[in-house]
């Protein structure tokens, strides 16, 4: 019984093999045929200005201005600059990035993300 058990278990353990698949209409089956349009960006980055307007306070500060992703701990751009400077930084975000969060001493606010970004650390009552 036990021989017969196992010689049916052993006939019906078989191979398979793989069978070639037919190709998807429109789809490419080499590299060089891949049509890509002309206004297809391989960046995964985003180009973007953030304008820094401070303001004139009584006392004249200097504090670190950081910008971030607020998902990620790593810092996009931190720079010491002074409270009543005027100044645009450029910089690069990932493409995905739909805010931005700046920090500048203890003031922190978030931006949506655009071309063109404004941060100001005057207190929102003047």
């Amino acid at each position: 019984m036990f021989i017969a058990v196992l010689a049916i278990g052993l006939a019906s353990c078989k191979k398979e093999v793989p069978q070639p698949t037919q190709p998807t209409p429109g789809i490419p089956e080499k590299f060089g045929e891949l049509q890509v349009s002309d206004q297809f960006n391989w960046s995964n980055l985003r180009h973007a200005n953030l304008r820094f307007e401070g303001y004139l306070p009584p006392v004249i500060v200097q504090r670190k201005l950081v910008v971030r992703i607020p998902s990620q701990p790593t810092a996009i751009l931190t720079v010491n600059i002074p409270i009543d400077a005027v100044s645009t930084f450029a910089i690069q975000l990932p493409a995905e990035a739909t805010e931005i969060e700046v920090q500048y001493g203890a003031i922190v606010k978030r931006i949506p993300v655009s071309s063109g970004m404004f941060f100001s650390p005057k207190p929102e009552f003047e």
